[in-house]
């Protein structure tokens, strides 16, 4: 990985304008520096030098010269370069990627640390020690070290002490400038893209390498000039040394709090707190877990009542082993799709693409991920000059061959102050791992349940998981409507919708379980498909997770849906 921040591609031997880069000036006159007048001292050399004619070639008269035709370097392999340039950018996100995520979990690993009963668990990376040239798993711990108490007690004490220095390495100026760097490897990534894109060359799959950063590098590190350099040979790592290795590239999913503890909010990688009121975000001092709630008693008025349900075929797509989600669009390993597919995004109210959580897995996936926000935001003056609702664009309004979309929607709430609520249908010109049953992104703005717009009551959950009920039903009625103009336009039609727990993130009620709001999801897709005339839609995929909160989803009369 190269940690130069030139956005240049390449290299030349020529200069500016096509010149060769001219010899270094002659020295000054001895005695002079700068104008002044100095003594000069004839340095001592330590050893003879060797006669003038050592350093020169035998030279021939003019007359017998020969001329010679160099041929300048053109670079003929410029599909070869762009990919290779592709790859390399891709390792150095990912290093990048992997020590922001590392540095901004180690307040939740502190706390974790304080309780010697706490397990480790949904890191997106593992901590290593190496014990005698084994590498021991210490987060989340071995069977076998935690059956030693005294040695994993005396682990978990030496790995405290390098957490809080990494955590004052970074605090400041040194924390800033890696995510500045990170932000900016990802700006060279997308140049890199787009270089492919101009060339025509598709996309390649980048496999994914094991890396290693040891803790030792991590605290040397200045990523203001150097960012740590990670290893992938783990012969490298002394003795006691503790080790990050990342999980591979997947939706990350923070730490869980230990139980009993209040709950920390993790943010987005590329928020800035001081931008906190500008992301409708704050910090709730006083947070309670919520009190668990079984499917059986959530409250009628947010569970399904099967009465449009029955009108589409239901799909429970089960979590990866590896990361604990399901699939956010459709692979080889699953059934061949039965129709375009429609993902829904948790959208930002900044409308970028590539937040934290979910959000963050879309920009990983989707072409020209950098180019939504200002797609969203024209889409949105648009919309508020038409005064707000239903409002198609057609592929006349992304004539660039290279362009994300081919066609796109947006709901706008008619009495929209902000973004929330806002709906986008994103059409793709090209779709994810090159799958044509990956037809669109749904990118949804979610009602905020923990900005102060809804009190941290149990009126105030009701209110928040009733407007979630709306806006699922919403999402799912302008894909419908959507598909009914594709129709008549002849534009890709998306008969399958596929959900994750939108808002089940950062947005969701402090006092809300994912078991109400796996319900209030349902209803609302429920009631809108019950009203719903002409239904363009045949499939609904629900995203698990281990806990299985839309399969348990109880309707009113006692049916499971």
């Amino acid at each position: 990985m190269s940690s130069n921040d030139s956005s240049s591609v390449g290299g030349s031997p020529y200069s500016i304008d096509g010149l060769l880069t001219p010899p270094p000036s002659p020295p000054p006159s001895p005695g002079v520096k700068n104008g002044d007048e100095v003594t000069t001292v004839p340095a001592k050399s330590s050893f003879p030098p060797p006669p003038p004619s050592a350093l020169q070639p035998p030279r021939k008269p003019i007359a017998d010269r020969a001329l010679s035709t160099v041929t300048p370097a053109i670079n003929v392999n410029t599909p070869q370069r762009a990919i290779q340039n592709f790859t390399s950018q891709t390792q150095e996100v990912r290093e990048l990627k992997a020590q922001v995520n590392f540095v901004s979990s180690i307040p939740m690993l502190l706390q974790q640390l304080e309780k010697p009963e706490q397990a480790f668990v949904n890191t997106p990376f593992f901590i290593l020690v190496n014990d005698g040239g084994k590498q021991v798993r210490l987060i989340p711990p071995d069977p076998e070290l935690v059956r030693n108490k005294e040695k994993y007690q005396a682990l978990k004490a030496k790995l405290a002490e390098q957490l809080n220095a990494i955590n004052q390495h970074y605090q400041g100026s040194e924390g800033t400038a890696l995510g500045e760097k990170a932000l900016r490897a990802e700006a060279r990534l997308e140049a890199c893209r787009n270089e492919l894109d101009q060339a025509g060359i598709p996309e390649p799959a980048i496999p994914y390498t094991p890396i290693l950063f040891a803790f030792s590098s991590l605290l040397n590190a200045t990523p203001s000039t150097q960012p740590a350099s990670a290893v992938t040979d783990s012969s490298t790592i002394e003795d006691g040394e503790f080790v990050l290795l990342p999980d591979p590239p997947a939706r990350p999913a923070p730490p869980r709090p230990p139980t009993g503890q209040p709950a920390t909010r993790v943010l987005p990688d590329d928020v800035d707190p001081a931008e906190l009121s500008q992301h409708r975000l704050r910090k709730r001092s006083k947070a309670e877990p919520p009190n668990p709630v079984s499917p059986g008693e959530v409250a009628e008025e947010i569970r399904p009542t099967g009465q449009g349900l029955q009108k589409v075929q239901t799909t429970f797509l089960q979590p990866s082993p590896s990361t604990g989600f399901a699939n956010i669009y459709h692979t080889p390993s699953e059934p061949h799709a039965k129709g375009k597919i429609a993902s829904v995004n948790s959208g930002n109210p900044n409308l970028a693409v590539g937040h934290g959580g979910i959000n963050r897995e879309f920009s990983d996936q989707i072409h020209k991920a950098a180019s939504y926000q200002k797609v969203h935001e024209r889409m949105v003056e648009k919309a508020d000059a038409a005064g707000g609702g239903f409002i198609t664009f057609g592929p006349n309004h992304f004539p660039d061959n290279n362009s994300a979309l081919v066609g796109a929607a947006i709901y706008r709430p008619e009495d929209a102050t902000d973004n929330t609520g806002t709906i986008f249908i994103d059409v793709f010109n090209k779709p994810p791992g090159g799958d044509q049953a990956n037809g669109a992104m749904i990118y949804a703005i979610a009602p905020n349940g923990t900005d102060g717009s809804y009190p941290d009551t149990e009126d105030g959950k009701r209110q928040w998981l009733l407007d979630m009920k709306t806006f699922s039903g919403n999402i799912l009625a302008v894909q419908n409507t959507w598909n009914l103009h594709a129709e008549k336009k002849y534009l890709p039609v998306l008969p399958v919708l596929r959900s994750p727990m939108v808002g089940g993130g950062f947005f969701k009620h402090p006092k809300a379980d994912k078991n109400e709001l796996a319900a209030a999801i349902q209803a609302g897709f429920d009631e809108a498909l019950a009203h719903i005339e002409k239904v363009a839609i045949s499939e609904i995929q629900y995203e698990e997770t281990a806990d299985q909160h839309f399969r348990n989803v109880q309707r009113v009369k006692g049916k499971k849906d």
